[in-house]
C-alpha cells in the first residue's frame, strides 16, 4: 500500500519548488501504449514521470465526475440552477486526464506489480462513468449541446466534439490490458467493449454525427479522434486505420494552405487557440493512424504540399496577444514537442521556442511520451542549447545519469534539469517500492 506521507508530500515536492506545474489538459492526444508499458524511457524524463504521479493523484481525488439524477418539482419564479451547474463537457475532460496519468502512473511505478491504487482509480472512474447502471453515460450524444428554445430539445452535430478526449482514455484502458493489470478485469473489459460498440454505431449511423464527421474544421478533425480510437478500443485496428485514412483523404487536404496557414482556424474569434487546437487533433490522428501501421502518415501533403510541421511553423509565428488569446499562450507547447519528435529538431528550434516560452517544460508530463525530443543525445544537447539561450544566467551541460543538464531561470521560476531528474528517480522509485 502507498505510504499516506507519500501521497500528501509527492504534490509539494514536484509543485512546490521553482515553478508551479498545475494540471494540464492537453486539447487531446493518443499516447503509444507500447511505448508506456515497454518503459525504455531517457533519464531526462524522470522529472516529467514525476509531474505525472502528482497529476494522477490530483486527478484521483477530483473524481468520478457524475450526478445523479434527482426528483425535480415546479416552483413558480425560480430558475433551475442544474442549467448552470453541471458541466459534463469538463468533467469529461477531466475524466479523461484522469484515466491517461493514472494508467501512466500505474506502468512507470508497477514493475511486476499487477495492482495499484492508481489502476483501481482508473477502474472505479470507468465503471461510474461508463458501466454502473445508476450512473452510466448511455452510448450516444443525442442531447449533447442541446439546442433551446419551442423548436430545439435534441443535440446538435457540434455535440460530438464534448467526447473528443475519448483517445485519452483508450490509450490509459490500452496501457491496464497491455500490463495485464488484474483491476481491469475480463468482465470489465468485455463491458466497456459493448459500450464502445454501441456508441461507434451511433457514431457511424446517427444523423448529427455524420453531420460532424462532415465539418471541414477541427470539428472534423476531433469526430475522426474519438472514432479511430475506439476503433483501437474493440480491438478493429483494420477500421481504426480505415478512419483516419477517410480524414487524411478529406479534411486534412484542404485545412493548411501552402505557407501553414489553417484558414478555417483563422475566420475563427480566437485564431491562435484554433490553429493549436486543429494542430493536437491532426497530431493526434496521425498518431493514431502511426499506431494502426501507417508509417507514412507523417509526410502526407495537403492540396497545397503542406504537412503537420508546415502548419505547426506557420503557428509559431502567431501572437496570442495580438488577439488578446493570453489565456491559450501555451496550448500550441504539446504540439511544437510532438512535431520535434516525429520529425526532429537537429537546430533546437523548437527546443528552444519551448524553452523561451516555459523554462520549466523538461518537467510537464508530454516531454515523456515526445521522444525522441527527449531522449538521445543530440537531442539533449538541443535541449541544453535552448536552455543556454533562453536564459539571462551562465548555464552548462554536465552528465547526470546518461543525460544532459542544465539550470534554466526565466519567468520567475529555475529549473534544474539535472536536480529534477534525481528527484523524479527518488519520487519514482519510493512509489515503486511502497505500493
Amino acid at each position: 500500500m502507498r505510504s499516506p506521507f507519500l501521497s500528501a508530500i509527492l504534490p509539494a515536492l514536484i509543485f512546490g519548488i521553482n515553478g508551479v506545474q498545475a494540471l494540464t489538459s492537453y486539447a487531446n492526444d493518443f499516447v503509444n501504449p507500447d511505448f508506456i508499458v515497454a518503459g525504455d524511457f531517457a533519464n531526462n524524463t524522470l522529472a516529467a514521470q514525476a509531474t505525472i504521479l502528482a497529476w494522477a493523484k490530483d486527478s484521483a481525488s477530483k473524481g468520478p465526475w457524475f450526478w445523479k439524477l434527482c426528483k425535480y418539482v415546479s416552483r413558480d419564479g425560480l430558475f433551475n440552477p442544474d442549467g448552470r451547474l453541471i458541466n459534463d463537457v469538463g468533467n469529461f475532460q477531466a475524466l479523461a486526464d484522469a484515466v491517461l496519468y493514472n494508467s501512466i502512473a500505474f506502468s512507470i511505478t508497477g514493475k511486476g506489480i499487477t495492482s495499484s491504487s492508481y489502476s483501481k482509480t482508473v477502474v472505479s472512474f470507468i465503471k461510474a462513468w461508463f458501466l454502473d447502471p445508476e450512473t452510466k453515460m448511455n452510448p450516444n450524444l443525442n442531447y449533447a449541446q442541446m439546442e433551446r428554445g419551442p423548436t430545439g430539445q435534441v443535440g446538435s452535430h457540434t455535440g460530438i466534439l464534448d467526447l473528443k478526449c475519448m483517445a485519452k482514455i483508450v490509450s490509459g484502458i490500452m496501457i491496464l490490458r497491455k500490463k495485464k493489470c488484474t483491476d481491469w478485469t475480463d468482465d470489465l473489459d468485455g463491458q466497456m467493449n459493448a459500450w464502445a460498440r454501441e456508441y461507434i454505431t451511433w457514431l457511424e449511423t446517427a444523423p448529427i454525427s455524420l453531420e460532424e464527421g462532415d465539418a471541414d474544421n477541427n470539428h472534423g478533425t476531433f469526430y475522426y479522434n474519438q472514432l479511430a480510437a475506439l476503433k483501437f478500443l474493440i480491438g478493429d485496428f483494420p477500421g481504426a486505420l480505415n478512419v483516419t485514412n477517410t480524414y487524411f483523404s478529406r479534411q486534412y487536404m484542404s485545412q493548411i494552405v501552402a505557407d501553414g496557414e489553417q484558414p478555417l482556424e483563422a475566420a475563427r474569434t480566437r485564431p491562435y487557440h484554433y490553429h493549436a487546437y486543429n494542430l493536437a487533433a491532426m497530431i493526434t490522428n496521425a498518431r493514431i493512424a502511426t499506431y494502426a501501421g501507417d508509417k507514412e502518415v507523417w509526410n502526407k501533403t495537403t492540396n497545397a504540399g503542406s504537412t503537420i510541421k508546415t502548419a505547426l511553423d506557420f503557428s509559431l509565428g502567431l501572437s496570442a496577444a495580438a488577439t488578446k488569446e493570453t489565456t491559450y499562450t501555451t496550448e500550441l507547447y504539446p504540439s511544437i514537442a510532438a512535431v520535434a519528435s516525429v520529425y526532429g529538431d537537429p537546430e533546437g528550434k523548437y527546443a528552444s521556442f519551448l524553452a523561451n516560452g516555459v523554462p520549466g517544460f523538461a518537467l510537464d508530463a508530454y516531454f515523456l511520451w515526445n521522444q525522441p525530443l527527449a531522449g538521445g543525445e543530440a537531442e539533449s544537447a538541443a535541449i541544453v542549447k535552448a536552455f543556454e539561450t533562453s536564459t539571462s544566467q551562465d548555464t552548462k551541460a554536465t552528465p547526470s545519469t546518461g543525460s544532459s543538464a542544465s539550470t534554466v531561470k526565466g519567468n520567475g521560476a529555475t529549473v534544474n534539469v539535472a536536480r529534477w531528474s534525481l528527484v523524479g528517480a527518488l519520487l519514482v522509485a519510493l512509489e515503486y517500492t511502497l505500493l
